[in-house]
């Protein structure tokens, strides 16, 4: 039989994700942070659950400007056979049955979906993947989709970045001939170090790489950032099909995993709370920023004789500037459940 998104026979996977989101969306956070967004992720996510395990999903939102809400479901492992009937996800069977038999060799891959939830009528399902050191995925990868193209770009920019910016993941935009490959990697405690040190070493490499968007006030708010960021750092670049960079340029800072209770406590230590302190001072977040945060939470619910922990953390939060001025941040917050006894049936 095949695996089915929403097939309650096989298990209830609505009803953790339905359980995250109220979770996320409480104590008037919904409307606040999300605005109508909230509603198309209730109706459109579970399209995207699939055989008995519960996908990571991050839910995307501004910290400033008009609240909306994306959605990224990234899959560590898909069940075989299993198929996602979301009218968003046409095309991808194929990537998804690749992925099935691939993902048990290379533990560390993932591959997922973005959703944009903004719009009434979401557009078709963006590709996520992350192939981390296994380059010689993503051509196999990229073929699934009909998009070899995308890997000759991905692999192309790979070999011109320095050793110390490495791509690890991309995302591309299908049904938009002219997008970018959103290309992003990992920085190094060295390198961070390195460029807080000296600002000019971004400079030097955006200038090897071919990035233009950028002035002198950036490249010092970057070394401010870098400096200030409470934890693990990755930068994202727009690529463009003719090997070009675009105009954007996003730095994310990772929150390190701490028990919920625990969250409020480590974001009012000095270093987080300069790092908070920096984005309200320069306008990319408001006052929304301190309830979002506060959507930290964990449990335990019985499921079909299970006992599942579940949890709603913050867990990314990106920087973004377009032609070297600054964006809106947006807050990446990562619902994620998991079993704690028993055996699924």
């Amino acid at each position: 039989m095949k695996m089915v998104a929403g097939n309650h026979e096989l298990f209830s996977l609505e009803n953790m994700l339905r359980t995250l989101l109220l979770k996320a969306s409480g104590d008037g956070r919904g409307q606040l942070l999300f605005g109508e967004s909230i509603n198309r992720a209730k109706r459109l996510l579970p399209d995207y659950l699939v055989g008995e395990k519960f996908p990571p999903i991050y839910l995307e939102f501004p910290l400033a400007g008009e609240p909306f809400l994306d959605a990224t479901v990234g899959y560590k492992a898909f069940p075989e056979g299993g198929e996602i009937r979301a009218p968003s996800a046409e095309g991808t069977q194929e990537m998804l049955d690749w992925f099935s038999r691939t993902a048990p060799s290379f533990p560390g891959i993932i591959c997922g979906y973005e959703l944009d939830l903004k719009h009434k009528d979401p557009a078709m399902a963006g590709i996520h993947f992350q192939p981390n050191r296994h380059r010689k995925l993503v051509l196999p990868f990229c073929r699934t989709l009909g998009e070899e193209d995308k890997a000759k770009l991905y692999l192309n920019t790979a070999y011109r970045m320095p050793a110390t910016w490495k791509p690890s993941y991309f995302g591309l935009f299908r049904g938009r001939p002219d997008a970018p490959l959103r290309i992003g990697g990992y920085l190094s405690k060295r390198e961070t170090n390195a460029c807080i040190k000296d600002p000019g070493r971004i400079q030097t490499v955006f200038d090897r790489i071919g990035f233009r968007a950028y002035h002198s006030e950036m490249l010092l708010q970057l070394s401010e950032l870098m400096a200030a960021a409470p934890d693990y750092l990755d930068f994202q670049f727009d690529v463009f099909p003719d090997g070009m960079f675009g105009d954007t340029f996003s730095l994310e800072v990772c929150f390190p995993f701490v028990q919920p209770k625990e969250m409020a406590a480590y974001l009012r230590n000095c270093k987080a709370a300069k790092f908070m302190k920096l984005l309200t001072d320069w306008k990319v977040a408001d006052t929304r920023l301190v309830p979002a945060l506060k959507m930290a939470f964990a449990g335990e619910i019985p499921v079909n004789e299970n006992l599942y922990a579940y949890s709603v953390l913050p867990h990314w939060l990106k920087v973004r500037w377009i032609q070297g001025t600054l964006q809106p941040a947006k807050l990446y917050v990562l619902m994620s459940a998991r079993c704690l006894s028993g055996e699924t049936k």
